[in-house]
């Protein structure tokens, strides 16, 4: 039997004290910050001389307010160079660039690898360095108007932040003994695959035959049908078995857990089998637009350049590259491709459940008493009815078989908020910084992800005031609040940067929806108090599915709106039984929420078990409120904007069976309506699944 390698303690990872460390680090990072920034590359002295030979003086980027006159527009500026600056620039000339001169030397190979000199709306990219001298260059662009408005937006695409990055990782290395990091990663691996040797055979040799298929898909010439569908199972194998794998053995009650997650999965891979790409998508082509410009040009659009181009790239980045590589042989069709990027879908959903279960089992694990009631049938029923109620939710099988970014949202909201949780019990350092790295990746996801930044710092807020005054460390708080500040300079520069420059020329464009000024009369609603006060239940329940464009379907009310559409989306699903299913899952549903109602209460009752839970579903419902009344659009009030509201509901629902422990009628009564929920929603599924031939 071999002996696992367990990772020494006593190693002295740093040369110094950790909070030298920290604040070195700190102090470090804003001098190599003011660095960078004082040596990019300027554009200054820009003007433009019209067709008369009118000279104006202007500022890079430029769009004129009025129509002006067809001819050839002159524009100068000059640039200083700088050591720093890559020499990558995104034109978008209005209309056609005729020619680029630089100190006085015409560069006409700059232009010819470009088949876009006409493109107004995404324009191109190029490449100036090799034509730069040091210091102040000049530059002369000579451009068309063929109609309509004139300019030139000319951006610097440099990623100055790579440098940033570079010299604080150079020096914490610095810092750092790499001897004892090097022997303790070393032990760290060594007991993670001592103790998870299935785990890994079983990842390892799955891809093994994915890498096989790809490279016989190279190589031979194999069916596109039979590759694509051989692909599918491979990627959803890889993830499916080692998740339900780890459900089994990491969790309370793994073996029950495991068979939810597997029914779970089964329905939505069941979906995509059978249900088109295009069934329950929202603005589908215009997030295909997205995917194939990335691998047609091998770069992300402007966000002014199509109708989804305004969200971060994140998610069109990811699906690239899958598509890439699992298209290799080039055996995809384009009408085989939406099949795959609905299997992403699926992958990421997969990663997103899971991580969700493993936020249930830690806030269960950190209940009072855990130790007396771990082998209680109570605690154990309510256990496994937060994750029955989480995995069975109706629209569960839509969202995970859906194109487009929300599923990656919803992903890292849910790593994200996992390691809040961890964070919030153990007051670890390196699980906050875990939560913030996802909150990060979350925002490049989807503009959203802001609401985790909210959740951390409120979170960390109360942290402190409940924390003992004889135990209380200002200075422990205060590093956080620090890093906390550094990744929201972070994140808000990146999140918001474009959207400020686009506003320089247009003063009308929304910040946050940037889509929001072309949606139209047709889905506005009211913003009277009485939207959001009141709800009638017999419309509810008689009025099975919502609309965003038919007022008679509820879209006016907002937790009409809002919580149809968290059970069925925006869709009216065909189908013989599928009225009546709606109708009898809505009834439940008006339970459910009754119940999850008295968990609420009941969390509260339990104070800081619950406290991470009760924080982020009021932040979501109450950014889902604030968003509404900004932006009063049915389509902005849709569900899937806030959908991991659906873990925190679940674990409060679950959690009101603990309330109960005393009135055994009651309990049974709650245990009831909840299974009665449970069968509504899986029978509701299922009649969907059943009014679709199988689409392969």
């Amino acid at each position: 039997m071999k002996r696992t390698r367990k990772p020494n303690p006593a190693f002295n990872l740093l040369r110094v004290k950790p909070k030298l460390f920290f604040w070195s680090l700190i102090v470090f990072f804003a001098a190599a910050t003011f660095m960078v920034l004082k040596n990019q590359a300027t554009f200054s002295n820009a003007a433009v001389i019209g067709p008369r030979g009118i000279v104006e003086h202007i500022k890079i980027p430029y769009s004129s307010n009025q129509d002006g006159d067809i001819g050839m527009y002159t524009y100068s500026m000059t640039l200083k160079n700088s050591i720093l600056f890559s020499g990558t620039i995104h034109l978008t000339p209005d209309d056609c660039i005729g020619n680029i001169r630089i100190n006085g030397q015409l560069q006409p190979k700059l232009l010819e690898e470009t088949q876009h000199l006409c493109d107004c709306i995404n324009g191109f990219y190029i490449n100036l360095k090799p034509y730069l001298s040091k210091g102040n260059n000049q530059i002369i662009m000579e451009i068309r108007n063929t109609h309509g408005f004139y300019g030139l937006k000319m951006t610097d695409k440099t990623f100055y932040e790579k440098y940033i990055i570079a010299l604080c990782l150079i020096f914490a290395l610095l810092l750092v003994n790499l001897k004892q990091l090097f022997l303790y990663l070393r032990d760290q691996f060594d007991a993670f695959f001592q103790q998870n040797s299935l785990l890994c055979r079983l990842v390892g040799g799955q891809l093994f035959l994915l890498l096989l298929l790809i490279l016989a898909g190279i190589w031979k010439d194999l069916p596109a049908p039979w590759y694509k569908w051989s692909i599918i199972a491979l990627l959803i194998s890889c993830i499916w078995l080692p998740l339900n794998l780890l459900i089994y053995k990491k969790f309370l009650y793994g073996k029950a857990a495991s068979l939810l997650f597997l029914f779970s999965i089964s329905i939505s891979l069941a979906y995509l089998i059978v249900i088109p790409h295009s069934v329950f998508s929202y603005d589908y082509e215009g997030h295909l637009s997205y995917i194939r410009y990335i691998m047609e040009r091998g770069h992300v659009p402007v966000s002014s350049g199509g109708w989804s181009f305004y969200h971060p790239s994140l998610y069109y980045l990811s699906i690239t590259a899958l598509l890439k590589i699992t298209n290799a042989g080039g055996y995809f069709t384009a009408e085989e491709l939406p099949k795959i990027i609905q299997a992403c879908s699926l992958l990421f959903f997969m990663v997103y459940a899971f991580f969700s279960l493993k936020t249930i089992d830690k806030v269960f694990r950190n209940l009072p008493a855990l130790a007396d009631k771990k082998n209680d049938r109570i605690f154990k029923t309510a256990y496994l009815l937060s994750i029955a109620v989480f995995l069975c939710w109706p629209s569960n099988a839509i969202v995970s078989i859906r194109a487009g970014n929300d599923i990656l949202f919803d992903l890292f909201y849910a790593m994200s908020f996992y390691f809040i949780v961890c964070w919030w019990f153990s007051k670890k350092t390196g699980a906050f910084a875990a939560a913030l790295i996802f909150a990060a990746l979350d925002v490049w996801s989807k503009t959203n992800g802001l609401m985790l930044l909210g959740l951390i710092g409120f979170l960390l807020l109360i942290r402190y005031f409940l924390d003992k005054e004889k135990t209380r460390d200002r200075k422990k708080y205060f590093s956080k609040l620090c890093l906390l500040g550094i990744f929201s300079l972070f994140i808000g520069y990146y999140a918001f940067l474009e959207k400020f420059e686009r506003l320089k020329a247009d003063p009308d464009m929304p910040m946050i929806v940037g889509n929001a000024n072309g949606l139209g009369p047709g889905f506005l609603v009211e913003n009277k108090p009485a939207n959001y006060f009141f709800l009638n239940p017999v419309k509810f329940i008689n009025i099975p599915f919502t609309s965003s464009l038919d007022p008679t379907k509820g879209r006016e009310n907002f937790w009409f709106y809002l919580t149809k559409s968290s059970l069925f989306g925006e869709f009216s699903p065909e189908g013989e039984h599928t009225v009546l299913f709606a109708k009898i899952l809505s009834f439940f549903f008006l339970l459910i929420w009754t119940i999850g109602s008295l968990g609420f209460c009941f969390a509260f009752r339990q104070k800081n078990a619950y406290i991470p839970v009760l924080a982020n579903l009021c932040l979501l419902v109450m950014a889902m409120i604030v968003f509404r009344i900004y932006y009063p659009y049915s389509c902005s009030n849709d569900f899937r904007y806030i959908y991991p509201a659906v873990l925190p509901f679940a674990i409060l629902t679950g959690s009101t069976l603990l309330l109960l422990t005393n009135n055994k009628w009651l309990r049974c009564l709650t245990m009831g309506m909840m299974l009665c929920f449970l069968i509504a929603a899986v029978a509701f599924q299922l009649n969907v699944l059943h009014t679709y031939p199988t689409h392969l």
